[in-house]
């Protein structure tokens, strides 16, 4: 039972791949008669020739996919494939032709004498099968022959298993196609894929219909996954002659910042080569907020509180920062300061500012102090944080400096020489600054005088 349901599973799989590939793998170009002998007549190396087409970016492996007219068939090898937006020829030494499967020498047919000119009169029909049976395009010219050839069944090669098709225009696969002269090709149209064309010119297989050698446009973008905000530059390869694309610009390259389809043409370029278009998208950056900036107290800073759903982020700068690294860090930074939140995901980057300024606070001066040694009052200073520049001077009443200091936890203990200071009244110059220059003290200097009382 569990063999059976893995095997069913198998199966169901490559219907589903077969499916799926169906919507990429088309029919887009025949050389139906040959002119000349080859016609038809050299046997196994015909002059005809049939292009497979890519429609998809990704390449696709035609491994065991066949092709039939219902007289004969051509099976693939396995593993064949064909790149994205490529193309596949098949034909032989006589097709004039850079063919990709050479049917004289591959051994991937089967029908009567190993017959390959399949496409040589005014009434036929070709099949392009997958590997599982299912038609997944078809043509025909005339009225076909599916009265005669209902059905085929191939040969297993190359390791992949018989298949028998039923062949009918009243499958909606196939389509009518337009009949050819000797030597010419019947191709699909440029504008639209479903129409059929014999415009009495053979055209080059395995390059886009119209081709002529004179190559075919492509364009090239700065960025095939740009970000919201971002612009692109997008650059027309294939031609160095005058470009018209649908913005109005006549440029080589154009720079974009809107999301859509651009599309550039070349009139000297013939066929489906002569236009290309790219649609250009831009990703969603992610969303991200830094929340309220303000003030930032001097001895316990300010509390961040970003937000993002992004996959990684961090805070610039750094400096003052408890943890760039985390989106709620302690600000404390010395000077009035820019935050920023970066937040990323995949390589697209959101940001959001706020600023945190230092709050320290006026100092308090004391105008009367006790140096008893009592632990009150007991020294003369200012009282307050976030200093960072500081001179205190001290003078008696005769204007005698009695004391001096640049270190703001050193203050006056009352006493001069080492010996205690009478009581009375002093003067003296205070000069305090946080880190960005600001006074604390809300002049240059501040002038005053406290009194020491024993």
């Amino acid at each position: 039972m569990i063999e059976y349901l893995r095997v069913l599973g198998v199966v169901l799989l490559m219907v589903l791949v077969g499916r799926l590939q169906a919507q990429c793998v088309v029919i887009n170009e025949v050389l139906v008669n040959a002119a000349g002998n080859c016609d038809g007549s050299c046997v196994p190396s015909t002059a005809e020739w049939l292009e497979l087409h890519n429609t998809c970016a990704d390449p696709v492996n035609v491994g065991c996919y066949f092709i039939t007219d219902g007289d004969f068939s051509v099976t693939l090898p396995s593993n064949t494939t064909i790149l994205g937006n490529g193309f596949l020829v098949i034909g032989s030494v006589n097709s004039n032709a850079d063919v990709d499967i050479n049917l004289a020498f591959c051994n991937c047919t089967s029908g009567a004498d190993g017959e390959i000119g399949i496409f040589t009169n005014g009434n036929e029909q070709i099949a392009l099968v997958n590997p599982v049976g299912q038609i997944i395009d078809g043509i025909y010219w005339g009225a076909g022959q599916f009265s005669q050839t209902p059905s085929f069944t191939t040969d297993a090669l190359f390791g992949c298993s018989s298949q028998t098709v039923a062949l009918s225009a009243s499958n909606p696969v196939f389509t009518q196609v337009p009949t050819a002269d000797d030597g010419q090709t019947i191709y699909r149209s440029c504008e639209d894929p479903s129409v059929w064309l014999a415009d009495g010119a053979n055209y080059t297989p395995g390059a886009p219909n119209g081709e002529e050698g004179a190559g075919n446009l492509t364009i090239n973008s700065s960025d095939n996954n740009p970000c919201a905000g971002e612009s692109v530059t997008l650059t027309v390869l294939g031609t160095t002659q005058s470009v018209a694309w649908n913005t109005g610009s006549n440029a080589q390259s154009i720079t974009v910042s809107q999301a859509g389809t651009y599309t550039v043409t070349a009139d000297e370029i013939v066929g489906c080569g002569s236009s290309a278009s790219i649609t250009v998208n831009f990703q969603a950056g992610p969303t991200v907020d830094a929340g309220q900036g303000g003030l930032a107290d001097c001895e316990n800073g300010l509390l961040l509180q970003g937000a993002t759903n992004a996959d990684s982020y961090f805070w610039e700068p750094t400096t003052g920062l408890s943890d760039p690294a985390s989106l709620s860090p302690v600000a404390s930074p010395v000077v009035p300061t820019n935050y920023t939140l970066h937040a990323i995901t995949d390589d697209c980057e959101s940001t959001s500012t706020i600023t945190v300024i230092p709050e320290c606070g006026n100092l308090k001066v004391p105008n009367v102090f006790t140096p008893n040694n009592d632990g009150i009052n007991d020294v003369f200073r200012p009282e307050g944080k976030g200093i960072a520049k500081y001179s205190l001077q001290v003078f008696n009443r005769w204007g005698i400096l009695v004391f001096e200091s640049t270190q703001y936890n050193n203050g006056w203990n009352g006493k001069v020489n080492n010996e205690p200071a009478p009581a009375g009244t002093y003067y003296f110059l205070l000069m305090a600054n946080d880190a960005s220059g600001q006074s604390l003290v809300g002049a240059e200097v501040m002038e005053g005088e406290v009194t020491l009382i024993r």
